[in-house]
């Protein structure tokens, strides 16, 4: 400073400047961000807006760890934002989307997070069907060895899975709950009911296979010796065969029942003998629900199907009886012979029977004679006389057999059943029940 009562060049009345070697430093000028005094108020970049810049070491234009003020950028290598993860991968930062990588890749504190992951099973067997309970989650798709079918019962067994063919290997290969089923069948034939007549067996027989063995049952229990591809069953019951296969598997049947029928009754009389001196009359029981066939000399006679037969030549004579459960029995043969010179001859003689009698509301008319006509009239009648109804019958080589049904209407009480042929007349009483 100089005192002088006139102006002096270079120099001036203002002592304020703090750096009188910079020209843009003085008390008058702008403060900028470099650092420097620039107004001269004892303060470095003052009033000047500091922003905090944090190291980017990546270069992805996201920073880390502690950060520094800065009141103008400081240029690469720096960033505004600290909320990278890994400032060492420029491919990590909160920018970036998400990959199925195992990586947090956005750094919003997830792996693989906003992906879709799917689970995969273990296919151990490599039959293409895993064990749901070895599996792996994963949004990276199917990884070697796994497969998205969770549905193996057995994943160490390559014959084993869901619909493969059952074989007899004592696993279960179609995964059903079953093991070796169908891998062997048992049938018998005949199946279902099975009517049989004592005395005449009903023969059973199961399906045949290359090495098979077999074991019958009877209600359950084993039959000791019965080990044949057939049975033959005496006995009622239901009849099961076990069928095995030389690979160790077996099967059991469905069951067969068998009905055991006593054979009817076939036991031949004559009561008038057997000389055709008389009208020789062949004679079985009679039952409804039976069906006759007679034969002579072993030739089945046409048309001879009741239990009564009136013969008029000799012959040897038997009959087949069959009853309504198919049961048949043939009666011993007997002889008839010829009327000889010397034998005596009975009168013509007319016999009339009903059957049963006392009945409910059914019964039969059984008359034979030697009239040589062909048609008669059967006639019911009450007690007071009153007609009940009128039929016709025919007449067959003598023999009258007709079967009556009664309306319901009809009470019970004695009746007269006559028949008429020609101009004579036969009657009996009859007693019905209800």
């Amino acid at each position: 400073a100089v005192n002088s009562c006139s102006a002096v060049i270079g120099s001036v009345a203002d002592n304020t400047d703090c750096n009188d070697g910079v020209a843009s430093i003085n008390p008058g000028a702008t403060e900028i961000c470099n650092f420097i005094d620039d107004d001269c108020d004892g303060a470095v970049d003052d009033g000047i807006t500091y922003l905090v810049y944090y190291s980017d070491g990546d270069g992805d234009g996201y920073g880390a760890g502690i950060g520094a003020n800065y009141c103008s950028d400081p240029g690469a290598g720096y960033a505004l934002s600290s909320t990278d993860c890994n400032d060492g991968n420029s491919a990590i930062n909160p920018g970036a989307i998400e990959i199925c990588n195992g990586i947090d890749d956005d750094c919003i504190g997830g792996v693989d997070n906003g992906l879709l992951f799917t689970s995969y099973y273990a296919d151990i067997d490599m039959d293409t069907y895993g064990d749901a309970f070895n599996s792996v989650s994963t949004c990276s798709g199917i990884p070697v060895g796994y497969v998205s079918d969770a549905t193996d019962c057995d994943d160490s067994q390559a014959t084993v899975y869901p619909g493969a063919p059952e074989i007899c290997d004592g696993l279960d290969n179609n995964c059903n709950g079953d093991y070796d089923e169908g891998t062997v069948i048992a049938t018998v034939t005949p199946s279902g009911v099975v009517q049989a007549c004592k005395g005449d067996p009903a023969v059973l027989t199961a399906n045949a296979g290359a090495g098979y063995t077999y074991q019958w049952y009877k209600n359950g229990n084993l039959l000791t010796g019965a080990t044949n591809i057939s049975y033959g069953a005496t006995k009622p019951g239901y009849y099961q065969v076990q069928v095995n296969i030389p690979a160790g598997c077996f099967a059991l049947s469905s069951a067969t029942t068998v009905n055991i029928s006593v054979a009817p009754n076939s036991t031949i009389s004559a009561p008038n003998g057997t000389s055709l001196c008389t009208t020789v009359k062949l004679k079985l029981n009679y039952n409804v629900s039976n069906s006759y066939q007679w034969y002579k000399d072993g030739v089945m006679i046409s048309g001879a199907n009741s239990y009564l037969l009136l013969v008029t030549n000799p012959g040897s004579y038997y009959c087949i009886v069959t009853n309504n459960t198919g049961c048949s029995r043939t009666s011993a043969a007997i002889v008839v012979t010829s009327c000889k010179e010397g034998d005596i001859v009975s009168n013509e003689k007319t016999e009339m029977e009903l059957f049963p009698n006392p009945t409910m509301n059914q019964f039969t008319v059984e008359l034979t004679t030697t009239t040589t006509e062909t048609t008669a009239t059967i006639q019911l009648y009450s007690i007071m006389g009153a007609l009940v109804f009128t039929s016709d019958a025919t007449i067959n080589d003598g023999i009258i057999s007709k079967n009556f049904t009664l309306e319901n209407n009809i009470p019970g009480g004695i009746y007269i059943v006559k028949v008429v042929i020609g101009k004579k007349e036969y009657t009996k009483e009859l007693v019905v029940q209800n």
